[in-house]
């Protein structure tokens, strides 16, 4: 029982004393090149954020499927149509 005492003290210093940090980070706005590892595998992508963006507000998700024509892996040639 003390043991998890000290674990839930500890876990909240640490996220009481990050907070600060998180909400100072910068945002990155744009077309940001992201990339995801499924069972070994990467998958390439690209997501945009408007440059107004702030973590504040809510904002909406618009995903984009592109076509047959839009082929690639790289994360950048099926955005390009």
């Amino acid at each position: 029982m003390n043991m998890n005492i000290h674990r839930v003290l500890l876990t909240f210093a640490v996220l009481f004393f990050a907070a600060p940090n998180l909400a100072a980070q910068k945002v990155e706005t744009g077309f940001l090149n992201r990339s995801v590892f499924v069972s070994g595998s990467e998958y390439r992508y690209q997501v945009y954020v408007p440059r107004e963006f702030t973590r504040s507000r809510s904002w909406p998700v618009i995903v984009a499927l592109h076509g047959g024509g839009e082929y690639g892996n790289d994360g950048i040639r099926q955005t390009n149509g």
